[in-house]
This record gives C-alpha cells, structure tokens and sequence, in this order.
C-alpha cells in the first residue's frame, strides 16, 4: 500500500484559488482571471497564463504559490515541488496549504522521507491544520510507520469524526498494523457517510476482505490485536459451517458485522480507558444496537457491493432503512462526555 493509491481518497489540498501570502498583495486582474481557470478546473490554462506573468515577475509568490497548486493537479508533481519548495526558502510565513502540496508532491514521487520532513515543517509552523496533520498521517504510512500514521489520524478524526474518507484511512492503516476488527469498524464507519458510490465500492470490498482474510499486517504485537484475529477468523470459518451454508452473502455479513462489533466494542469499548475507539467509535455502533437499527445499518453498508438480496431487502424494508439513515445522520459525538473523562482528549 502506498501513497496516492488507498490513501488518495483523503488527500486535501488547498482550494484552487491563487491567495495572496501577505494581507496587502493585491492580485492582479491576471492573477484574478488565473484563479478563476483553476476554480473552473482549467489547470493547464491557468500554468500557462502563470508562467507568462512569471516572466514579467518570477519572485512574485501569488504566481509561484499558483503554479505550484495548478502544477500538482494535472499530476507534474516533480514541478510542482520544485516550485512549491522554492517560495518555501523564500518566504517566512508561507500558507499551511503550501507545506500540503509541496509534502503532497514529494508523496505521489516515493519520496517518502521528504515528505513527511516537508509535513513536520509545516505542523511547526501551523500545529493546527488539519489538512496537513491528515497529510503527515500518510507520509508516515508511506515510511511503514504505521502504528504512527494510525495516533496521527485518531487526532485528526477527534476534530472531524463526520469524514468519510479519515475512517477510510484508518481502517487501511489498522489493516497494515494487524488490527482487522478495528479496521473492519473504521470501513464501516467509513461506508455510514460515505456519499461516493465508487468509493463505498471500494470501501466495501475493503470491507469483506478484511472479515474473511484477517488484516494485512504479518503478525499481532499485542493480546488486543491476537484477539481480534482469532474472533474475525472464527468468522471466516463459520461462513463454511453448515449451519451458514445455504445463507446468503447479506444474510451472514448482517450476523458477522453484529458479532464483529461486540467483539470489538468488548475490547476497545466504553469499559475501557481508550479515549478514540469509546467515544469516537463505538459509542456510535452500540447505541445504532440500542435504537434497533443493526440489521438495517448492515444492509446500508453492504449496498455498496450491488448484492441483489441487499437491494430486495431495502425495497421490501424502506421504512427500517429511512429511519436507520434519519437515526445515523443525526448522531453526534458525545463532545461533553469525553471532556468529562478527559480535559485533553480532543
């Protein structure tokens, strides 16, 4: 797994306009008209309307910052790091979002290691952005350094637990420590707000791969994770078992998701001192159990494969799936609560 393939889902770059570094840069009417290229999504216009005002004036940050943005969008990301880097050494207080694209850049080249020391730059500089703590959780993933990129994350999604794609990324990079229940948890999350049809598809099949082959990570570090393998591959294997042997794919994935989630809410759950998987996760997933919604919260996800018997069940059931999706929607972290528990969690 690497950066820009299972991870591109959560790469957040800055919005496509050229903005001024300083308060008094007043742009001009060509960078004006530049950035409405880029919000229009005509990239390749705005470079070569940039690079002839960089001939006029090639020092002027609004152009470079421009460039750099417009370079990394139609995927010249060796340029747009060069360029990205070059108004970095010249200007003391550059935009957190440059740090993202210059990192964001070297990440789609390999160069993982640049990555995340142009990353641990920008969080110096700016420790509250999230874009760029979103991105230094994926250049840590670039490194293998996974156990990392996942605490990065978990504070990443305490400040907006409502995006899809944050839970996508943690269910890949608990997959990669050896984690498959919390990751099988994280997906699922992922898939309750995803609104993307190819991405839940995606998300899915991520799903069903790590129920049945257990995360990709070679081996557990610690007796939570051992656990969690052992119950995801009695499972597995259960799938086989007669008594499941004429169920449908829906019909088994709506008893292993329940069973899947006790077993997890067990370990990591509001018993425990977790402070990310209690409140953030699985308070979540107990309380859909409380408000008897489980069976249509299994169906919702597993929609996203296409399976005829997941279809037939909404068709037949639409008021359970409404009400799933009203309950699901409206749903929020208990905030206060977690304060409560602990002044620093968030």
């Amino acid at each position: 797994m690497g950066m820009g393939t299972k991870f591109a889902a959560v790469v957040v770059l800055a919005a496509a306009v050229v903005r001024p570094l300083h308060a008094d840069d007043t742009p001009s009417d060509r960078l004006v008209a530049a950035s409405r290229l880029q919000e229009t999504g005509n990239y390749r216009e705005a470079i070569a309307l940039l690079e002839e005002i960089r001939q006029i004036d090639p020092r002027n940050p609004q152009v470079l910052y421009g460039l750099a943005l417009s370079l990394y969008s139609v995927g010249d990301y060796r340029e747009a790091a060069h360029v990205g880097e070059t108004l970095l050494a010249e200007e003391k207080n550059a935009p957190a979002d440059l740090y993202v694209i210059v990192g964001s850049a070297y990440g789609r080249l390999d160069s993982y290691e640049k990555s995340e020391e142009v990353f641990r730059n920008g969080l110096a500089a700016w420790p509250e952005s999230p874009a760029l703590r979103i991105q230094h959780a994926i250049s840590l993933e670039g490194l293998g350094r996974m156990d990392e990129a996942v605490v990065e994350l978990e504070g990443c999604l305490k400040r907006s637990p409502y995006e899809a794609s944050l839970w996508r990324a943690l269910g890949d990079a608990q997959s990669a420590t050896g984690a498959p229940g919390r990751a099988f948890a994280a997906y699922v999350r992922s898939l309750t707000l995803e609104t993307d049809d190819e991405r839940s598809k995606e998300v899915a099949a991520d799903l069903w791969q790590v129920l049945f082959k257990g995360a990709a990570g070679a081996s557990a570090s610690d007796a939570s994770e051992k656990a969690e393998i052992k119950g995801l591959a009695l499972l597995a294997a259960l799938r086989r078992d007669r008594s499941w042997a004429q169920a449908s794919d829906a019909g088994f994935f709506a008893y292993a998701l329940d069973t899947s989630l006790r077993l997890v809410s067990a370990l990591h759950g509001r018993d425990t001192s977790d402070m990310f998987w209690g409140p953030f996760v699985l308070d979540y997933f107990d309380e859909v159990r409380a408000a008897g919604h489980m069976e249509a919260l299994a169906y919702a996800v597993r929609r996203a494969t296409g399976d005829p018997d997941v279809t037939r069940w909404c068709a037949q059931n639409p008021t359970k799936v409404e009400a799933f999706k009203t309950w699901s929607e409206r749903w929020a972290v208990h905030r206060s609560e977690v304060a409560q528990r602990s002044p620093n969690a968030y």
